[in-house]
């Protein structure tokens, strides 16, 4: 069985895309990610997830398309999240336009999940996640090419 989740690739206009480095993964940046609570719509929760996880609120969605990108866990991680009742996640992405300024952001909430945060290049996006999750990240990088590129002014393979 897979957790159902969102994402968010939060972008902000001539600059790049927010990342997180995870706090319990030394080598792993990530974005906003998680779970989609009782009663909500995936729309509700990655608006909740990105302000639990960064603080963020001035955000925009103008990225959304109904396709679930999946990836399963490697089996040293399997055993060790949600009691291990999940093979992998599959999750609904979102591009959220970021309009707010970098001192509204605070990974510092509770329950802290990043140790660091930084804006970044798509291409560092995909190469910075965890191994298990970067076929994923490359096909709903690819499926909003149009989306990121036209905010941050390059093209995803730069």
């Amino acid at each position: 069985m897979y957790r159902l989740g969102v994402g968010a690739i939060i972008v902000k206009s001539n600059i790049g895309v927010w990342q997180g480095k995870r706090i319990d993964n030394i080598n792993g940046w990530q974005l906003p990610q998680g779970g989609i609570e009782e009663n909500e719509n995936p729309e509700e929760a990655v608006l909740r997830e990105v302000y639990e996880e960064t603080g963020i609120k001035n955000v925009e969605m103008i990225g959304n398309n109904d396709v679930w990108y999946q990836y399963d866990f490697p089996k040293e991680v399997r055993e060790k999240v949600w009691n291990g009742c999940y093979v992998g996640q599959k999750q609904r992405w979102f591009v959220l336009r970021f309009y707010g300024t970098d001192e509204e952001i605070d990974i510092l909430k509770e329950p802290v999940e990043f140790s660091a945060w930084r804006w970044c290049s798509v291409k560092s996006v995909i190469e910075d996640v965890v191994s298990f999750k970067r076929c994923a990240y490359e096909k709903f990088i690819r499926d909003y090419n149009h989306v990121i590129s036209d905010i941050i002014n390059i093209t995803v393979s730069e």
